[in-house]
């Protein structure tokens, strides 16, 4: 499922971090309560009983899962679409991959640690009757024609007041939902994948759905690993006679169903195993993704597998574009140097539109990944990406971008260790 999908999905796991309201009213006692009984009653002091009260009240949000999983694809295609067919061809190959289920009892109780929540058994039921409202709307669309007409948006999603006041009270055990957006495919319990650990306290746990990557290779005196699925990715590498190495990391913040977070690894200790290699490290350092500084165009011009000519930060760049995928939102990836396509030293251009074979595309923002080695992102704001047929090339410009910023960055505190 595509990004702008998974956005839009962001309440379908966790109730909160997609609303923004000025609105802080809260009726003395809620329409649709969660729990029988003392509506002010706090969250920490529910018992396992009524713990699985709430968590069956969470799962019941949704009358019929498969309209809602459909409406979802409705509202992320209908908007970013040409026309009426290809609209309805975009939201059929999006709910053909896009198995939407309620979360179980089960997982939802494995998270469900209130014992530092301030909020009430209100606030959470005004959540609840939020998300309730919201999936109700999104389950009643049918066709791209009902998005014009009824005015649907992602704007839906920030008109939900209740859980705004449930997250300033009770920010954690719901934000846990969001880490994972491959939860939405379902994440197989026999996968060997993974990355977990904690970061400045807050623990992590990653694991794939039903799409990912994993690669391994060899360019002279390096290696390199990576993996990606859903939002996060880490890319390892390191000297060939060594076991301990480098790494870059992006994971999903837990606010925000599009924000990351990026973190350096530093001794990065990798352990080949009969099916699967492992790695950890201790050392970790956060990057931000804009650096301060002035802020240049990036321009790329190129054909399919061929050299690209442009300017990064005023500089010539001396690339080879070796891959790139776009469907609602395109990813480039160049190789530099001697051997571009060893995967050692790689750029990758990311912006937040797909495009139309001869017609210009406007995007408003973008991130360049420089993973191996220098271990560097930096973030622009506008552009414009254009493929012309006539030529066979496509020309990027990114209006302005950050200066790079490099690993290492701030130190924190944690470990985090993974297969691939």
């Amino acid at each position: 499922m595509d990004k702008r999908a998974l956005g839009l999905a962001c309440i379908a796991l966790g109730f909160v971090g997609c609303g923004n309201t000025l609105d802080g009213s809260s009726p003395e006692d809620p329409v649709d309560p969660v729990l029988s009984g003392d509506a002010s009653k706090p969250l920490a002091k529910l018992t396992d009983d009524e713990k699985i009260e709430v968590c069956e009240a969470m799962s019941g949000r949704y009358e019929d899962p498969q309209a809602y999983g459909r409406g979802i694809c409705i509202l992320a295609h209908a908007q970013v679409s040409d026309d009426s067919q290809s609209c309805e061809a975009a939201i059929e190959e999006c709910f053909t991959h896009f198995e939407f289920e309620p979360p179980s009892i089960e997982a939802c109780l494995e998270t469900l640690n209130l014992g530092n929540c301030d909020a009430t058994v209100r606030d959470l039921s005004d959540c609840l009757a939020d998300s309730r409202r919201i999936a109700d709307e999104i389950s009643e669309l049918r066709s791209c024609e009902d998005v014009e007409r009824e005015g649907a948006s992602k704007a839906w999603f920030d008109n939900a007041p209740g859980c705004q006041r449930l997250l300033d009270r009770c920010p954690d055990p719901f934000h846990r939902h969001e880490i994972d957006d491959s939860e939405l495919s379902g994440s197989p319990e026999d996968s060997p994948y993974f990355i977990e650990g904690s970061v400045d306290g807050q623990a992590l746990e990653l694991r794939p759905g039903s799409g990912y990557y994993v690669s391994e290779g060899f360019a002279g005196e390096h290696w390199t690993l990576g993996i990606g699925f859903g939002r996060a990715e880490a890319w390892l590498w390191g000297k060939s006679e060594s076991k301990v190495g480098q790494g870059l990391l992006r994971m999903p913040l837990t606010k925000g169903a599009e924000d990351v977070s990026w973190l350096c690894l530093e001794e990065v200790e990798v352990e080949e195993g009969n099916e699967t290699t492992t790695w950890k490290s201790s050392k970790l350092s956060t990057l931000p993704v804009c650096a301060e500084g002035e802020r240049r165009p990036l321009e790329l011009t190129f054909e399919f597998d061929s050299a690209v000519s442009g300017t990064l930060l005023g500089e010539a760049v001396a690339w080879t574009n070796t891959d790139y995928d776009c469907d609602q939102t395109c990813r480039f990836e160049f190789g530099a140097g001697d051997a571009p396509l060893s995967g050692r030293d790689v750029w990758i251009l990311e912006i937040d539109t797909s495009f139309v074979v001869d017609v210009p595309a406007e995007f408003e923002h973008a991130t360049l990944i420089h993973p191996r080695g220098a271990r560097a992102v930096a973030c622009g704001g506008g552009g414009v990406v254009f493929y012309d047929s006539a030529v066979g090339e496509f020309h990027i410009v990114v209006d302005a971008l950050s200066p790079l910023s490099y690993c290492p960055g701030t130190p924190v505190d944690g470990e985090l260790s993974g297969a691939l």
